[in-house]
C-alpha cells in the first residue's frame, strides 16, 4: 500500500499490517506525504489502539520518508506474536525516513509472547505525545542510519531505555519544547 498525494487515512480500532499464520506473508506500507491516524478512537484491549507490524508469523513494514503518522494510546507494536508456533518468524520494522510519527511508545510484542521488531532512524521526527517512562523498549535492535533523525519531547517527559545502534555517521537530535 502507498500512501502519497495528500490522502488521509484513518484506522480508527487500529491497524494492523501483516498479521496471518504464515511466515512468507510480507506486508509493506509505503508513505511518502499525507496522514495515517491509526487507533485513536480504539478500545482499552492490548490489541486496539495501536499500529501493529508484523503478526503471527508475518512481516509487517512501515517504510516513512514524508507526512504524519499518529497513533493512539498503545503506540507501535512491532513484531506481535499471538497464538501458534509462529513467535520466532514474526518481524515488525519502522523505518523513518522523514516527516513525523507521533505515538506514545514504541515496544516489541504482546503479552503472549513476542516475535522481531526493528525500528530504523534515518531522517524524521519521533514525537512523544504523552510523558512516557518506557517511551522506547524492547525492540530487537533501534538503529541510527546515515540520516540520523530528531526526537522531540513535545514537552513531555520520557524514558528510552532502547539501546540505539550506530548504523551510519549522523547521529539523533533532541528537540524539547519548554
Amino acid at each position: 500500500m502507498t500512501i502519497g498525494d495528500g490522502n488521509e487515512i484513518t484506522a480508527s480500532n487500529c491497524l494492523w499490517v501483516s498479521y496471518g499464520y504464515n511466515p512468507e506473508q510480507v506486508a509493506v506500507v509505503n508513505m511518502t506525504v499525507g496522514l495515517l491516524n491509526a487507533g485513536l478512537n480504539g478500545g482499552p484491549n492490548v490489541w486496539e489502539s495501536l499500529l501493529m507490524l508484523g503478526g503471527n508469523g508475518g512481516t509487517g513494514v512501515m517504510n516513512q520518508s514524508g507526512g504524519t503518522v499518529t497513533v493512539g494510546p498503545n503506540g507501535v507494536v512491532l513484531g506481535w506474536w499471538d497464538v501458534g508456533n509462529y513467535s520466532q518468524k514474526t518481524i515488525g520494522i519502522y523505518n523513518l525516513n522523514g516527516g513525523i510519527l507521533a505515538m506514545p511508545n514504541v515496544q516489541r510484542g504482546s503479552p503472549w509472547g513476542v516475535g522481531k521488531g526493528y525500528f530504523n532512524f534515518n531522517g524524521g521526527t519521533l514525537q512523544a505525545t504523552p510523558s512516557n517512562d518506557k517511551f522506547m523498549e524492547g525492540p530487537t535492535a533501534a538503529t541510527v542510519q546515515e540520516g540520523g533523525g530528531v526526537i522531540d519531547t513535545n514537552g513531555n517527559d520520557i524514558t528510552i531505555a532502547q539501546k540505539l545502534e550506530h548504523g551510519g555517521t549522523a547521529a539523533l537530535r533532541q528537540k524539547m519544547v519548554a
